[in-house]
């Protein structure tokens, strides 16, 4: 297109200038577009370059961070937890302080995870199970929808417990006693209200033993002292609370409330081999007030993983006689939806 220009006269010559100049605006433009949209894809870039930099250089955590366990010292929650947050404290470099929370049938500690700062600074240790307690009552909670429940650690392992001098020898002869005999039976959940308590009214309904006396305690451990002392006549506790008391011979295990029976002690049954039936699930879990900041919430879920997957950690909480089940994201969040169902059922069924 130049060269047609230059056999053209002077006044062509000038249109041929007008036309070239505006030829040499049009590339500016072009030119001023290409620079922009290429500056702003840099700027883009590096963006999320900063953003990835960023979660990667995390300050989190730079004080101590406080784990809330809704169970008093010594109990198997609280004795796992303190197993768990000493080895997360080595990873993360600083002090987890363990706070101790018994009441409510763990509801109290619940709340107090739930109405803290969600800054990563306080965590605390649930279970599926207080969805029974809040079914009944009314609290600063409806549920763990409240709560950012980021894994299952592990589930516990429960026995339905006698003193070891005492008549029964199975839960079937415990039951149709206490049938035959009722009102008569004292029975001593290691929490009122909560999932050890269902269980054994699961247990006196399929016996039709279902008038019975209830004496509350703090927890598996004050269960156990009012067996051993008499007030009791039965326990339902963790298996851990059990464990050295049957082997010291004062106690007796008749059932496990577990699904399937547990390698450690496959001698003993468990409830649905009576013809219980039994869908629940009683499981600890790792929680945080909603909202954590997601750089936060990776670095203790993915600290929080690796400690569980250590052979040593877990052969530790086996010998506390806690089942090695770890889960997350869609996967726990699917358990958890079934077994909050499973609950609601449960619950109608005895109100109806």
């Amino acid at each position: 297109m130049i060269f047609m220009y230059l056999n053209l006269s002077r006044k062509g010559g000038m249109k041929m200038k007008q036309i070239s100049l505006s030829v040499k605006l049009t590339l500016l433009l072009f030119l001023f577009v290409l620079v922009g949209c290429n500056q702003s894809t840099q700027e883009t870039t590096g963006a999320e370059a900063k953003a990835e930099t960023t979660s990667e250089q995390s300050d989190f955590p730079k004080k101590p961070i406080n784990w809330v366990v809704p169970f008093g010292p010594g109990s198997v929650t609280d004795l796992s937890t303190r197993l768990i947050a000493e080895e997360m404290s080595k990873k993360l470099g600083v002090p987890i302080v363990v706070d101790n929370l018994p009441g409510g049938a763990t509801v109290l500690g619940h709340v107090k995870v739930a109405q803290s700062k969600a800054d990563g600074y306080t965590v605390g240790t649930g279970a599926l199970a207080v969805e029974i307690t809040l079914a009944q009552t009314e609290a600063a909670i409806s549920g763990l929808e409240d709560l950012d429940v980021l894994a299952q650690m592990g589930e516990y392992i429960n026995a339905i417990s006698v003193s070891a001098d005492s008549e029964w020898k199975t839960l079937e002869e415990l039951g149709n006693w206490a049938a035959e005999n009722q009102g008569e039976l004292v029975v001593t959940p290691s929490g009122t209200g909560g999932i050890t308590h269902l269980w054994w009214d699961l247990v006196a309904e399929h016996f039709g033993a279902e008038d019975y006396g209830l004496l509350s305690a703090t927890g598996g451990n004050d269960a156990m002292l009012r067996l051993l002392s008499g007030d009791s006549d039965v326990v339902v506790t963790p298996l851990n609370d059990a464990k050295e008391h049957v082997e010291a011979g004062n106690v007796r295990i008749l059932a496990l409330t577990t699904s399937d029976r547990v390698e450690q002690v496959e001698d003993i049954p468990t409830i649905s081999e009576f013809g219980v039936e039994n869908s629940l699930i009683h499981n600890y879990l790792f929680i945080a007030p909603n909202g954590l900041p997601e750089d936060v919430r990776e670095i203790l879920l993915s600290t929080l993983e690796g400690v569980l997957a250590d052979t040593e950690v877990k052969s530790k909480l086996e010998q506390l006689m806690m089942n090695n089940v770890f889960l997350k994201e869609e996967e726990l969040k699917k358990q958890n939806e079934k077994g909050k169902e499973t609950i609601e059922t449960i619950m109608e069924d005895r109100t109806e």
